[in-house]
Parts: structure tokens; C-alpha cells; sequence
């Protein structure tokens, strides 16, 4: 029973109460990061209980942390390819014609030329 108290306490305490913080956060207009939620629910802790000398608890605060930036460097990485496909059609659309009038505005043209019979 005391391991799989320190593995509740240890290791999901810290993403639970970071995810309850940032949906009180979505409430109101204060930004908040959920991941730096996890990391200092989880390295906070981890360091008082090593100190402490509750190492059950101190190693699923670690492994906890450990998950945290683990999930953190792959939502970033997930999150760089999801912009383009965010637009709906209508964005889409507005995109192309901007694009398609930039390209024909880029387009050469004839120079001036004086026209014939000369200038008046």
C-alpha cells in the first residue's frame, strides 16, 4: 500500500493539480503555462522530499518531472505543423486569391514606351 500511495502522490499529483490550475486559468485572463505548472508541482517537491528523506515519493517526483519535459519537448514539436492546416476552407481561399493576386502583381510588364508619332 505505501508504494502505490507514494506512486499517487509522487507521480500524478503534480500533472492532476496542473491541469485543475489551468482550467481555472482558462476562467479567467491570467496566462498560465501548464507544463511550468507540472515542472514546479513536481521539482518542488521532489527536492523537500529528498531532502526530507522520503525517497518514495522524492523518485516518482522525479519520474514525474521526467514525463513533464519529455511531453513538453514533444507537444512543441507537434504544435509546429498544426498552423497550416488550422485554416478552414474560407481562410483557405482568402490565401489563395492573395497569393494569385501577389503573383500577378509580380509579373513583368512592358516599359513605358513614347508612343508613336511622339509626345504632343
Amino acid at each position: 500500500m505505501d508504494g502505490l500511495l507514494n506512486f499517487l502522490i509522487g507521480a500524478l499529483l503534480s500533472p492532476v493539480l496542473a491541469f485543475a490550475l489551468h482550467l481555472l486559468a482558462r476562467r479567467s485572463s491570467v496566462r498560465f503555462s501548464f507544463f511550468a505548472a507540472w515542472w514546479g508541482g513536481a521539482g518542488v517537491p521532489m527536492v523537500v522530499n529528498s531532502v526530507a528523506g522520503n525517497w518514495g515519493i522524492a523518485d516518482w517526483e522525479a519520474t514525474s518531472l521526467g514525463v513533464g519535459i519529455a511531453a513538453w519537448l514533444w507537444w512543441r514539436r507537434r504544435r509546429k505543423d498544426r498552423a497550416p492546416r488550422a485554416y478552414g476552407a474560407k481562410s483557405r481561399a482568402l490565401i489563395a486569391a492573395l497569393v494569385a493576386k501577389a503573383r500577378e502583381a509580380t509579373k513583368p510588364r512592358p516599359v513605358l514606351r513614347p508612343a508613336p508619332g511622339g509626345a504632343r
